[in-house]
């Protein structure tokens, strides 16, 4: 059955790794919450002590803007928040956050009271949470909408729908207003193309204006833009979810409609990197069975990786690849673990993918990185269904797949190394441990021109 749930009065609220993600949530679909309540989270990666000592690769800062709720803090515009966090368990966190809410001159409330972790009892005692929601309500079609997004997944608020980006390594931001009702004007930094859906109860001519450039002026009609002479009547009655597209050409103009079909391989919303995008999908994980002691090991590194986080509950389906049917490799996005020589499976399509292993080492480009005990993991479409991930976790031979297990949490789209030296695993970044190459793909699933080199 269905409950009757005002869409306007729908709020979130969590406590420790769920204040974290309430507030997440809440940012990365800023039209959808009335408020938000995160408890005791950890809003800013540059706040962890690691960061603080050993610093930031170039691609690892922008993961950790990415990961830290502070910098998708100018969202919250339609997202009141209400954050406690206890004086004894650094509330430098909550504060971070509430001061990224106060830069832009969003409400927020910050309570920190004499406690330690547990600062839930005390705020939903006696339902007191409830007090401070009952006071807001969202606006489902404010007249300004500004969204930044570091991630694809997450691309629409209010009237605003991003399509595409031309950089998907870097934040994409769309700021847009309505003026009388009558034109919209838009802004945007790193925006391909871009949905605006109509607010208005009567959906007469819109004149929009993109980056300063006029488009013109349109109506909707069966979702797409046209281009409405200056004497066209108003439209009264049309459907008022319908959106206008517009798409930026080579040339750097706006044009209406949508972009044209990207030719071969392109990121998109939802097929964009970085590693841990495939968690998004249904996924298959893999293993090779080709040599005994290497599936041996890459039944275990599958285990350690499946589910990806501490305190995560989900676990894929896990397969031995002589068991993988042609079904599941179009229905998935496969993670494939072990060796050229040891899974069938990545055997089958190396030479398809940017990044080879053979006897001589790892190929990247004109770069080879040599070595038993080089590695590699990477993201890219499926040779078996483009729509889908392919994630390969490989090596020259099976001792380097020992150091899956030692990759950080937060990695690019790939990155080749040599885990033999490290003295220390796991983490949220590398730190101190070397790197051979890594890096993002271009917008059209290429390696970069030059390699990132970290050692």
């Amino acid at each position: 059955g269905y409950y009757p749930i005002d869409p306007g009065r729908i709020y979130i609220t969590g406590a420790s790794m769920g204040g974290t993600g309430s507030a997440a949530i809440a940012l990365h679909h800023p039209d959808l919450f009335a408020a938000a309540a995160p408890l005791g989270g950890s809003h800013d990666a540059f706040a962890y002590s690691d960061v603080k000592r050993w610093g930031l690769r170039p691609w690892e800062f922008f993961l950790a803007e990415a990961y830290s709720n502070v910098h998708w803090g100018s969202n919250g515009a339609q997202t009141p928040m209400y954050l406690v966090h206890g004086k004894k368990d650094g509330p430098r966190f909550s504060i971070a956050l509430a001061d990224a809410y106060r830069r832009y001159g969003q409400e927020v409330e910050l309570e920190i009271p004499n406690l330690g972790h547990n600062v839930w009892d005390l705020t939903y005692r006696d339902a007191r949470i409830f007090d401070y929601f009952a006071g807001h309500r969202r606006d489902g079609w404010p007249k300004e909408v500004y969204f930044r997004t570091a991630r694809m997944r997450y691309r629409k608020s209010g009237w605003i729908l991003i399509d595409g980006a031309d950089d998907y390594s870097a934040w994409t931001t769309a700021w847009g207003r309505f003026i009388e009702d009558e034109r919209v004007e838009l802004s945007t930094d790193n925006v391909k193309a871009v949905t605006v859906l109509d607010p208005r109860e009567k959906m007469g001519p819109l004149s929009v204006r993109i980056d300063g450039q006029s488009v013109g002026t349109f109506g909707a009609q069966d979702g797409r833009c046209v281009l409405l002479p200056k004497n066209y009547p108003k439209v009264r009655g049309e459907d008022s979810s319908r959106g206008l597209q517009f798409h930026k050409a080579e040339d750097g103009r706006w044009y209406p409609g949508s972009a044209p079909p990207c030719e071969g391989l392109c990121k998109k919303p939802g097929l964009a990197g970085p590693l841990d995008d495939a968690f998004f999908e249904p996924l298959l994980f893999v293993y090779g069975t080709g040599d005994p002691g290497e599936a041996r090991l890459a039944k275990r590194m599958v285990a350690r990786i499946n589910p990806p986080r501490f305190a995560t509950s989900v676990k894929w389906e896990v397969k031995a690849d002589k068991d993988v049917t042609e079904q599941d490799l179009r229905a998935h996005s496969v993670v494939l673990v072990g060796t050229p020589l040891g899974n069938s499976i990545l055997r089958r399509i190396m030479d398809d993918l940017p990044i080879r292993v053979d006897e001589k080492g790892i190929a990247v480009g004109d770069r080879l990185y040599p070595g038993p005990s080089a590695a590699a993991s990477f993201i890219y479409p499926s040779p078996f269904a483009p729509q889908n991930y392919v994630v390969v976790h490989t090596g020259v031979s099976k001792r380097a797949l020992f150091y899956i297990d030692h990759l950080p949490r937060l990695l690019p789209d790939y990155v080749i190394y040599d885990g033999s030296s490290w003295d220390r695993k796991g983490g949220r970044f590398f730190g101190p441990r070397a790197v051979l190459e890594a890096g993002f793909f271009d917008a059209r699933w290429q390696l970069p021109q030059k390699g990132a080199t970290h050692r």
